[in-house]
């Protein structure tokens, strides 16, 4: 997955937004990537 286009917060650890489908007002896309996001790594050692 490319992470142009997307916010990544530097405080919550696998909190991702994707610009472009937020905007579009494409939530299913949204939800698939905040998902991704807390099914990352760096969520997974953030929640420990």
């Amino acid at each position: 997955m490319p992470d142009e286009g997307r916010i990544k917060s530097c405080v919550f650890p696998g909190l991702w937004l994707e610009v472009a489908a937020l905007l579009a007002g494409d939530l299913s896309e949204v939800l698939k990537i905040i998902q991704a996001g807390l099914a990352s790594p760096e969520h997974q050692a953030f929640q420990l």
